[in-house]
């Protein structure tokens, strides 16, 4: 109480009024600035969109390919790997690095420059982008905590996706989705379509489980 009266006293002495408040003032900023570094300050927190992203974030996996019309059905076999696929169609051994495809056969690698069906039109993330690309239709959940998702996609959006010549005809296919924490296996239906009227069946397995693909091995 002494010091307030003090202060009081001084303020009111026009000699010491200008002195007191520099006081004052030096003092009021010593603990505002005390009080600031005192302050907790917080990490920065990571987006939750970003955390989700990088989880979804799918490098690796095994996979079987199957399309089946009236006809015959074809059915692919492989490994992908970043950059790297090593798979078996038709009953011979292929190995695709950096979009370079190649023939495996008596244990040496050949380059070829085509064949007759594009293995990047089911990588992971492709399937991803055409998920993103349709139509929510209905979700049944089970107790295992998968599921089982019903798309639907038109057709032009879904050949845009694949790099294909659009056709401009309004029909739509369905795409059924097993999923667990990632996809296990997707079902695209266009017997609908008739350039193709065919069922792709992809199934998944080991995804972000493989360490390097070497050739000469499966």
């Amino acid at each position: 109480m002494n010091f307030i009266k003090k202060i009081r006293e001084n303020l009111k002495d026009s000699k010491k009024k200008s002195l007191t408040l520099l006081g004052i003032y030096f003092i009021f900023f010593i603990v505002v600035f005390a009080l600031f570094n005192s302050a907790p300050q917080n990490e920065p927190i990571e987006n939750i969109e970003d955390i989700e992203e990088k989880e979804d974030v799918v490098t690796s996996y095994e996979y079987t390919y199957n399309i089946s019309d009236i006809n015959n059905s074809i059915e692919i076999k492989g490994t992908h790997k970043d950059t790297k696929d090593l798979f078996t169609y038709n009953g011979l051994k292929y190995y695709k690095e950096n979009n370079i495809l190649y023939i495996y056969q008596n244990n040496e690698l050949n380059e070829i420059s085509y064949l007759d069906i594009d293995i990047d039109n089911f990588n992971y993330n492709n399937i991803i982008k055409i998920i993103d690309s349709s139509t929510f239709v209905d979700e049944t959940s089970y107790s295992d905590n998968s599921s089982k998702i019903n798309y639907s996609i038109n057709i032009d959006d879904y050949l845009s996706i694949l790099n294909i010549d659009k056709t401009n005809l309004e029909i739509n296919i369905p795409i059924t989705v097993s999923k667990s924490d990632y996809i296990d296996e997707i079902q695209i239906d266009l017997t609908n379509y008739y350039k193709y009227k065919s069922i792709i069946t992809i199934k998944y397995d080991n995804i972000n489980k493989i360490d390097d693909i070497k050739v000469g091995t499966s």
